[in-house]
């Protein structure tokens, strides 16, 4: 009863300054009180901010300047994600000067120097508890213990994610028209980003996500509604190494899929394709697109085709790109034509090609075809 009874402990002048501090940035990163709102981009919102200097505004680089590692890290702990995607940035804009904003963004921060080392510290802890908070279900069996997870980058990417999903049911619908770009995402999705009640109306349309956070994507699944050239031009930041394909079936969703491998053709490691129509005319295709100039080294380490059909019932024909493919593919570890309905000529040829090349391919798996297809 005693416990029940006793008064909360009132608030320090230091944890009142820091929930001052945190609901500016909060609100900033929303855009609240703010016209015109931010750039498109976190280097030119943090360069915004440093232009107005004076007027009593707090940039997230004087924060980050102002207080010590222990403080920051504190205050870290209590920002919703956008707010702490800002300060992140300002920590190291102003401890790695001698690399710009824009270099960094989305990426490892390599030139840490002298005195200002605890500055330019990560905020992994706080990355990984607003992950955890959001997403308390998620798998991370697949995560190396040896390996340190960046946390940055597995909270926007899977963010990322669910604005592409969401935006994939919204264009499904038959009343759809217009820009798949210009969708808004749910105040679910942005609520969990920005907290706050007043978020600025551009901030939560698909494209200005994939603006500022596109960097951060690097395993992506899409549903056939969103292979488009313009999600495409959205995605021209990322450096995608791993791609899922869901359902194409349609010549414009394999064309929307050819122009996503084009453009991430030397960054790409696996390609998975789920109930999809993989012809030969159109595996000519996806393999052509794979084949870009300067990827000739062919990267690729796993391809996976699930339960999509890559021989036609009445015909012997094959394709002479996948072969082709196949024949260069040094790096390829992993083949899998699962449920791909496969003619057993076509199987030998593939089988045949592997051995050919001397392959280092370490696992095939063409199960869930046609029981003794290769007799």
């Amino acid at each position: 009863m005693a416990a029940v009874r006793a008064k909360a402990a009132p608030p320090t002048l230091l944890s009142l300054c820091l929930q001052a501090v945190a609901a500016h940035l909060t609100a900033d990163a929303a855009g609240a009180g703010r016209s015109g709102g931010c750039s498109a981009h976190f280097d030119g919102f943090v360069q915004e901010h440093e232009e107005e200097g004076g007027g009593g505004h707090l940039a997230p680089e004087q924060v980050a300047e102002a207080l010590p590692w222990e403080l920051l890290h504190q205050l870290a702990s209590s920002l919703p994600p956008f707010a702490l995607e800002l300060l992140h940035h300002g920590a190291h804009a102003r401890c790695c000067s001698s690399t710009s904003l824009t270099d960094r963004f989305g990426k490892a921060d390599g030139n840490r120097r002298g005195t200002k080392r605890s500055r330019c510290e990560d905020f992994n802890t706080a990355w990984q508890a607003l992950f955890e908070s959001r997403w308390p279900l998620h798998d991370n069996t697949g995560h190396d213990d040896l390996v340190t997870v960046d946390w940055q980058q597995q909270y926007w990417e899977k963010h990322l994610q669910e604005c592409l999903d969401e935006a994939a049911e919204a264009a499904l619908l038959p009343s759809f028209r217009g820009s798949i770009g210009e969708l808004s995402m749910s105040d679910k999705i942005m609520s969990s980003v920005y907290l706050s009640e007043n978020i600025s109306q551009q901030y939560s349309r698909l494209s200005y996500q994939w603006t500022i956070l596109g960097s951060y994507a690097r395993c992506l699944r899409f549903q056939n509604v969103l292979c488009t050239a313009e999600v495409c031009d959205m995605l021209q930041h990322s450096r995608l190494e791993i791609l899922v394909f869901v359902r194409i079936i349609s010549e414009h969703e394999v064309n929307g899929v050819c122009l996503l491998l084009s453009c991430h053709a030397k960054t790409l490691l696996s390609l998975e394709f789920i109930h999809c129509q993989l012809y030969p005319a159109v595996m000519d295709k996806v393999c052509t697109s794979l084949c870009q100039p300067g990827s000739q080294n062919y990267k690729i380490q796993s391809i996976s085709i699930k339960s999509s059909p890559i021989s036609e019932s009445k015909s012997l024909t094959t394709s002479a790109g996948l072969l082709n493919f196949l024949s260069y593919a040094k790096c390829l570890q992993l083949l899998s034509f699962n449920d791909a309905k496969m003619q057993p000529s076509f199987a030998k040829m593939i089988i045949r090609t592997l051995l050919e090349f001397s392959s280092g391919l370490q696992t095939l798996d063409m199960s869930e075809n046609n029981a003794g297809f290769l007799l």
